[in-house]
């Protein structure tokens, strides 16, 4: 089956003119997904940012230990922020083609 990042990479113009109804059905299906996880990783994207405001908040009035711990906290958040931000941008470039 196909999925968003397989069809990134082929061109969509293909696979939309097909006459392959399997192909047809099967492209719909994967905008649908995409679109689906387009709307849960922005939702995602804004929870993260809500948490890494709050560990700065916290890591202004944190002891030497807390600021470590507060610290990675920080860093695994960001982390994970910018996976968000690329994958919603592979989402994003599927979708406009699409």
């Amino acid at each position: 089956f196909l999925d968003y990042k397989f069809c990134l990479y082929k061109p969509l113009e293909k696979l939309k003119a097909s006459t392959d109804g399997m192909l047809k059905k099967e492209l719909q299906s994967q905008i649908r997904k995409a679109k689906s996880r387009f709307s849960k990783v922005e939702e995602e994207i804004d929870l993260t940012e809500t948490q890494i405001a709050e560990i700065e908040t916290k890591m202004a009035d944190a002891d030497y230990q807390q600021l470590l711990d507060l610290t990675a906290l920080f860093e695994e958040k960001c982390s994970h922020r910018d996976a968000l931000y690329e994958e919603w941008e592979q989402l994003s470039e599927f979708l406009e083609q699409a």
